[in-house]
């Protein structure tokens, strides 16, 4: 989508986190800190967010795949074992309604509160403090009981906190970072979570060696460390007024909307069923959040790098293309590698799709953001984050309608993202001619005469 704007402000070229406080805050030594503060502990916070992983659901994905390994052993031993396998179609569909249903739930929640008349400091400290108990009253539970139904209930509650904390981070980000820089605080953060995400398989499956109750406890100094970083901003005497400024002047807003919703909706699907061929439908699929079980330090390392070269073929993008231009240039790259994977089978080109789809989805955020009038904020964050956690049981349904077929379902999900890759080509183009005609049109004057306007498409 063409960026059309009467005056075309190149934003998004810079990736920086340059402060810049307004002049009517009385105490300028805390504008000028605590927008800092929030901003980078906002993106250090949302890499924490990436350990958060059921520590109830990971103790039972360990047994089963430890039972999964004894039974593969036994049928070993006896012949005609291919004969007797299950057909590949017969794939069972965990819903796990108490952790998905919360992280679909809590956008909402917290975009509530934060929309109400609780102040973003209150809301701070009901969500760090919140979780934090509730980790201490898992890992007691975990640790001393059995009871399922008790375990699970504090699963949902944790995974409450987690995406909520999520919303909470970017929200931080959004309105403590100037227009210029929103767009650089929105991609760090999708950086930061894919990048804390992708170190957790290593970390627990060192520690599981010594003990398998290892993720009750890590969670619990993972919400201690979120909720100390709230502390700088809660110390403040004075704190400045969350103010989200938006000056965009699209031409055609409601059509760059609808897009954007569209790549977030497309970016997500294609992210969770990505996660389920890498992770073999053996643990939970979150979007942008992957847990790939099977890797151990080297595999861990690998998967950070290709993060990292993702990221930075990205980043290129960032240098030399408004944000609408990048939104559409990583789109398609994403579809790309999604090709070839399909065509050559190569994981590496899957652990590719990954980050690339994170980085998609934050552009279109951020583009939404651009198009988002001050009072609709919290609106926009809890539609957007909804959107993005429903993208697992849209998966769930694609697969129970395409005959439980994982193979059929990538493949009309890469059909529909090609088809919406070049619908946005040919959009961008008929809109690019529609501005040079509106821009090359006589406009009559105040005082009568025609003149000739004549820009340069930024």
């Amino acid at each position: 989508m063409i960026e059309l704007r009467g005056d075309h402000r190149h934003s998004s070229s810079v990736l920086s986190f340059e402060s810049r406080p307004r002049s009517s805050f009385d105490n300028q030594s805390v504008v000028r800190v605590v927008p800092s503060c929030a901003l980078y502990f906002s993106v250090v916070a949302l890499a924490l967010t990436g350990f958060g992983y059921d520590p109830f659901t990971r103790v039972a994905e360990r047994k089963a795949a430890a039972e999964a390994e004894v039974e593969a052993e036994v049928a070993g031993f006896y012949t005609g074992i291919e004969e007797e396998a299950e057909p590949e179609d017969d794939i069972e569909i965990n819903y796990r309604p108490n952790l998905y249903l919360a992280r679909i739930m809590a956008p909402s929640i917290v975009c509530w509160m934060l929309h109400g008349s609780m102040h973003l400091r209150l809301v701070r400290q009901i969500v760090g403090l919140g979780h934090f108990l509730v980790g201490v009253f898992y890992m007691i539970f975990g640790l001393a009981s059995d009871v399922n139904g008790l375990l699970m209930g504090c699963g949902f509650v944790s995974e409450l906190f987690w995406a909520g904390k999520m919303v909470l981070f970017y929200y931080q980000i959004i309105v403590f970072s100037s227009g210029s820089d929103r767009f650089s605080g929105v991609i760090y953060g999708v950086v930061a979570q894919c990048l804390g995400s992708a170190t957790l398989p290593w970390i627990l499956d060192e520690l599981e060696e010594h003990w398998e109750g290892t993720q009750y406890v890590l969670n619990l100094p993972v919400s201690a460390i979120q909720l100390a970083m709230f502390l700088p901003l809660e110390l403040s005497k004075k704190q400045p007024e969350e103010l989200f400024e938006n000056d965009s002047s699209f031409k055609f807003p409601k059509l760059i909307a609808v897009t954007s919703f569209s790549v977030v909706i497309l970016s997500a699907i294609s992210n969770v069923t990505i996660q389920w061929f890498l992770n073999n439908n053996e643990t939970l699929l979150r979007p942008f959040l992957p847990f790939l079980a099977g890797d151990d330090f080297l595999g861990t390392f690998w998967n950070i790098a290709y993060n990292g070269i993702g990221f930075t073929l990205l980043g290129f993008f960032c240098l030399f293309l408004n944000t609408s231009h990048v939104m559409i240039a990583s789109f398609l790259t994403s579809f790309t590698a999604g090709l070839i994977y399909l065509y050559f089978e190569e994981e590496i080109a899957a652990r590719m799709i990954l980050p690339m789809t994170g980085f998609t989805c934050g552009v279109a955020f951020a583009l939404l953001l651009e198009l988002c009038p001050q009072n609709r904020l919290t609106l926009l964050m809890a539609v957007v984050f909804s959107l993005v956690n429903l993208a697992t049981y849209g998966f769930f349904a694609l697969l129970a309608l395409l005959w439980n077929s994982p193979d059929i379902v990538i493949i009309v999900v890469w059909a529909v993202n090609g088809f919406f890759g070049l619908g946005l080509l040919v959009l961008c183009r008929e809109l690019g001619q529609r501005r040079m005609q509106l821009e090359l049109e006589p406009r009559r004057d105040a005082s009568g005469s025609f003149q000739t306007v004549i820009t340069t498409i930024a």
